[in-house]
């Protein structure tokens, strides 16, 4: 049997200005300080994030090789072009580099290289497990999944919570680990706010970016299929649905559900999709509580016109940060932004 040609990595003993510091490494989405490793996954913001990730090791004096997810590579090679870079006068020939292959075994190799000081991952729980799995006493950042969830109180401004939500659910079509994924409305408010969201959702742009859609194509058609697997198990078990539930290959179009109940798939997994799943609860005890019992802990929003009350819900959410009276989101680089519970350590 032929042996597999491992992966050449950038050595730690490679020149750079300045003071010396390690070389940056890059695998299936992860990044690592001195040496950094650096994995994302498909779906999450393409480009993004790799040039967000890369940079710090730049910035730092590090080399950085980068290991994509495989349906990016052509974006990841486009970044990671040093010539493309060197023309904006950033770096250097040889101090930027791209590698292409396959995740599992470039990825596995770069976050166990002995060279590798500190690994940073963005991208689904599941890898993140596997690579904290592999990376033995090398410290880790890890950004996973969430399942974040909106919580709208009877007193809040419909009209602006609506705006906030669908945004927030339905923005790069629902790919993005702080989308909102679900909503807790309480029984005496859910049926006008589901009515305002609905008439949103169906005012949004289906189709091609370049035209201006809002909701456009999922990474692949394996997404789009697991999607829709969501909402038709949702359906049989009852849920109503609002408006959508329509697929054209990898076009997943903008999709409403109401009476979701904890007993559908879709009330827990992250679907990467344009689906928001509305729960009715009686009190915000139950939404709490529902909230909570989720997997994840990445970001939850509380709409409310008591701020004392958002900020007593808040304290009692298990999750990484909390949004009062607005969409969860990321917010900018300088803000501290990480989840609990399996979204990451």
């Amino acid at each position: 049997m032929a042996k597999t040609k491992q992966p050449s990595v950038p050595s730690p003993a490679a020149p750079a200005r300045g003071p010396v510091r390690r070389a940056c490494k890059v695998a299936l989405g992860c990044f690592v300080s001195g040496i950094v490793g650096g994995v994302t996954e498909p779906a999450l913001y393409g480009l993004g994030l790799r040039y967000r990730r890369p940079l710090i090791g730049l910035a730092v004096g590090g080399f950085v090789g980068g290991v994509w997810a495989g349906a990016t590579h052509v974006t990841a090679y486009i970044m990671g072009s040093s010539s493309f870079l060197s023309i904006l006068g950033y770096v250097d020939g040889g101090v930027l580099n791209t590698v292409t292959g396959r995740g599992s075994e470039i990825g596995d190799y770069i976050v166990t290289h002995e060279g590798i000081d500190f690994i940073n991952f963005t991208g689904s729980t599941e890898i993140g497990r596997h690579i904290s799995s592999l990376a033995r006493m090398t410290p880790l950042l890890l950004e996973l999944g969430g399942k974040d969830a909106a919580i709208v109180l009877e007193d809040a401004d419909l009209d602006f919570a609506a705006d906030a939500i669908a945004d927030g659910a339905y923005a790069y079509s629902g790919q993005r680990c702080t989308a909102v994924k679900r909503v807790f409305a309480t029984d005496s408010v859910a049926d006008q706010l589901v009515e305002k969201l609905k008439a949103r959702v169906e005012k949004m742009q289906v189709g091609d970016p370049r035209d201006g859609a809002m909701i456009t194509p999922l990474i692949d058609e394996k997404a789009a299929e697991s999607a829709m697997e969501l909402i038709a198990e949702a359906l049989e078990k009852g849920a109503m649905l609002v408006t959508g539930n329509r697929r054209e290959k990898n076009l997943v179009y903008p999709t409403l559900l109401d009476r979701v109940t904890e007993e559908m798939e879709v009330a827990w997994k992250e679907p990467f999709a344009p689906i928001l799943p509305v729960i009715r609860v009686k009190d915000i005890d139950q939404a709490v509580e529902l909230a909570n019992r989720s997997e994840y802990g990445l970001q939850s929003s509380v709409f409310t016109n008591d701020i004392n009350r958002a900020f007593s819900i808040a304290e009692r959410l298990e999750v990484g940060t909390v949004q009062i009276n607005n969409k969860t989101e990321r917010g900018p680089d300088h803000f501290p932004f990480l989840g609990v519970k399996a979204s990451g350590m």
